[in-house]
């Protein structure tokens, strides 16, 4: 058998390309975070009325009581916050090899120009735009008159009472830190539009590129994610439909810069004497 050298995993160059990732996504996702917190201060939280309304324009109902009569069972649910909390554990993994990478250069600055676009434009501007809490959060912040969440919210409370379900547990933690007025590591409260799905599509999107099994992978994590995110409260379902339209665009935009570099980059080798 082959062994495998230090040299062969090429440290130095993967150092060297990662390293301006390195340094500024800190900075990046720390500012994500303060502006984030902030959102209901510089706009507070008008849009749940009116995106519930669209689900049930959609829908006929509320999202969360379509899914209700297939996902309302313990187990299921369970399964659900586990495969929903894999989330940041398959960003990390998926973006941070990416970010390692010496290998598909082209897709390698795609993936990590999507990646920064969804968070600065979908994540920032879009939710002060379009500032709601989610579901799972009109009834304790007071955003309607009728709370319609309320029957879902009852039964993952008594969901969790038989088996931990990690998102209702960390719907409480972002009410405190909402309640204290500081910014937290992940802290902040935004439902439209969904970061979730619009990183998992990122993720499957990047699965496709990679091929047939990888890809149809990260559909199934998308449609797990979508479902996830009403069954669990965190999301309308007009949430998921924009951050995956919203990822569809920018990931269109990023290839179509890469390209473009690539292209000015070519024919300024080729006019070099």
């Amino acid at each position: 058998a082959r062994s495998v050298t230090p040299a062969a995993w090429r440290l130095p160059e993967r150092l060297t390309v990662a390293g301006p990732v390195l340094l500024l996504a800190p900075a990046f996702f720390s500012a994500f975070t303060s502006l984030k917190s902030g959102i209901a201060r510089l706009h507070p939280y008008t849009w749940d009325p009116i995106i519930a309304g669209w689900d049930r324009s959609l829908l006929g109902q509320d999202a969360g009581r379509v899914v209700q009569p297939l996902l309302g069972h313990p187990p299921v649910t369970f399964a659900l916050s586990v495969l929903y909390s894999a989330w940041h554990p398959a960003m990390i993994a998926i973006f941070g090899g990416l970010t390692f990478s010496l290998g598909r250069p082209a897709l390698r600055t795609q993936s990590l120009l999507a990646m920064i676009g969804c968070w600065a434009l979908l994540g920032t501007w879009g939710a002060a735009a379009l500032a709601s809490a989610g579901p799972c959060f009109i009834g304790p912040l007071h955003l309607a008159a009728v709370d319609s969440f309320a029957p879902q919210a009852a039964y993952l409370r008594a969901a969790n009472a038989q088996l931990p379900i990690w998102e209702f547990a960390e719907q409480s933690r972002l009410l405190a830190a909402a309640a204290s007025g500081k910014p937290a590591l992940g802290s902040g409260i935004s439902a439209m539009p969904s970061m979730h799905v619009a990183v998992a599509m990122l993720m499957m999107l990047v699965g496709w590129r990679f091929g047939r099994i990888a890809g149809i992978v990260g559909t199934a994590y998308l449609a797990t994610i979508v479902i996830g995110s009403i069954h669990l409260g965190w999301h309308y379902a007009m949430d998921g439909i924009a951050g995956a339209g919203g990822a569809g665009l920018i990931w269109v935009a990023a290839g179509l810069a890469v390209r473009a570099t690539a292209g000015a980059s070519q024919r300024t080798t080729d006019a070099d004497p």
